[in-house]
């Protein structure tokens, strides 16, 4: 009964009255709705809405997003399509962390979307990379235009790659929408990972539409938390549970930070 409360208080704050009776209204259509083509219907729909209550532009699906970096190559990104804001405002609730103790980043932000959901709770920081420039000028616009609720003053978006995007020093959520094929993807993990050697921390992976989960799945140096088939979230591990190769660079590491911070 409280899950009920719970989701019918989500879909007010993201439709509206009018937007929830429509909702119920389309349950008849639940099968239909639940193929590839009413998933991206239903994906759309909720991004019209978004769009329309807080004077932004998120929606619109393009197949294959121009690079602006350096050797970039657009067969190796995907296509841009929003998430969904019901699903991402229920995904970092259900996190149950203190958001300030966290920066949030979005690896493939497109036109700013998640950074303006995410923006609504309280974390340290929210920033996006993006490759597009294209796209990364549609969210610094919706950065500025953006009139629903906001509890992070620091929201920025990057062009650049993401591979070599600076992870945050402190704890993190790292957001991934399936923005990437296997190549830069992996490369991106092994950025995370060369974080966490430095400076072990707790970071939070989350992956919607996982297609390339694998590379998640085989580095030692994360843990599944979470796994609902159309999204996981993952871990950083504890010290002790790291390979002993792995824990050695990290120890040495750490020293290297204290000696300098004398």
């Amino acid at each position: 009964m409280r899950s009920l409360i719970q989701r019918i208080r989500e879909s007010l704050e993201t439709h509206g009255v009018l937007g929830l009776a429509i909702l119920c209204l389309r349950l008849p259509l639940t099968p239909i709705l639940r193929s590839d083509f009413g998933v991206r219907l239903n994906r759309a729909y909720h991004g019209w809405v978004f769009d329309r209550r807080f004077g932004v532009h998120t929606s619109g699906w393009i197949r294959e997003p121009i690079p602006s970096v350096e050797g970039g190559k657009a067969e190796l990104g995907r296509p841009y399509d929003g998430s969904n804001p019901a699903h991402f405002r229920r995904i970092v609730r259900n996190l149950e962390i203190k958001y300030g103790d966290y920066a949030f980043t979005d690896f493939g932000s497109g036109k700013g979307r998640v950074l303006l959901l995410a923006s609504a709770f309280p974390f340290r920081s929210v920033k996006g990379v993006e490759w597009s420039h294209e796209l990364h000028e549609i969210a610094q616009r919706n950065i500025e235009r953006y009139i629903g609720p906001r509890a992070c003053n620091e929201v920025g978006s990057f062009c650049m790659d993401a591979g070599e995007f600076p992870i945050p020093s402190g704890k993190s959520v790292l957001y991934f929408f399936n923005p990437f094929g296997n190549e830069i993807m992996s490369r991106v993990v092994d950025n995370v990972r060369r974080s966490f050697q430095e400076n072990p921390r707790e970071i939070i992976l989350v992956y919607m539409n996982p297609r390339h989960r694998d590379v998640f799945d085989q580095a030692d140096f994360l843990q599944t938390v979470t796994d609902k088939g159309w999204f996981a979230v993952y871990k950083t591990v504890s010290l002790r549970r790291l390979p002993q190769r792995m824990t050695d660079v990290a120890t040495s590491g750490a020293v290297a930070a204290m000696r300098v911070s004398r």
